[in-house]
């Protein structure tokens, strides 16, 4: 939940949350649900045994942001979807650059309060999984989470992203992240014809290969670069 009072900064928890998602889907004992399926609760009053019903879950975990200039304060809770029951919460008040370690924190809990029993065994797993590469630069961060936020695909939204993620991979050339989304959006560019000029696979596969190249673990990056050889017949 977005805490600023302005639903501008919406982007930051989202980003947030789906970052959060994205870390303990990498704990490979766990089983969590896509972020399409949780964000249908987004802005309601949830009733969280009626929706672990629902969703066949075990877990909830829910949470807040409010930012104030270049400080950021996050509430994490996991809760019981069976009984309702709080099994962990914590509060963090941290300087915006601290961001990625309140991330990996936030997961280290979660997935040590979800282990009870077994909790070395999946804090190893924690501690082994290869975390995305981050961004020194916390402008890179924010201007690709601005370019990811869930739109509509008009050519307004093209274009405007399309500069959002220039703009990050300026500001930081080495930010796999930037590069991967980059190159999968001249790929819809090129697909649904908002590009406007004709646009070579070569640079749908030079920033989907040095996404690659910077964080190997990136399955998205792996996603892109294989469809910019597709569409340029190198399908070996």
């Amino acid at each position: 939940t977005n805490m600023s009072g302005n639903p501008k900064e919406d982007y930051f928890s989202d980003g947030l949350t789906e970052d959060i998602i994205t870390e303990l889907a990498r704990v490979r004992e766990l089983h969590v649900l896509a972020r399409n399926t949780t964000f249908q609760y987004k802005g309601q009053a949830v009733d969280v045994p009626a929706v672990g019903r629902k969703l066949g879950v075990q877990y909830v975990m829910e949470g807040s942001v409010r930012r104030e200039k270049e400080r950021v304060r996050i509430t994490a809770q996991l809760i019981d979807a069976n009984t309702g029951a709080h099994l962990w919460a914590e509060r963090y008040d941290r300087e915006l650059k601290d961001i990625f370690a309140v991330q990996d924190e936030i997961t280290s809990r979660i997935v040590s309060a979800i282990a009870a029993g077994s909790a070395g065994l999946l804090q190893d797993s924690a501690r082994r999984r290869v975390a995305g590469k981050r961004p020194e630069n916390m402008e890179a961060y924010e201007l690709v989470l601005r370019a990811t936020a869930p739109n509509p695909y008009t050519q307004q939204w093209y274009d405007e992203t399309s500069a959002l993620l220039d703009q990050a991979i300026r500001v930081e050339p080495n930010y796999a992240r930037a590069r991967q989304e980059y190159a999968w959006l001249k790929l819809l560019g090129w697909i649904f014809r908002f590009e406007r000029g004709t646009l070579p696979p070569d640079e749908i596969k030079h920033n989907a290969i040095k996404a690659v190249e910077l964080d190997p673990n990136d399955a998205l990056a792996h996603r892109t670069a294989a469809y910019g050889y597709f569409f340029d017949h190198q399908l070996e």
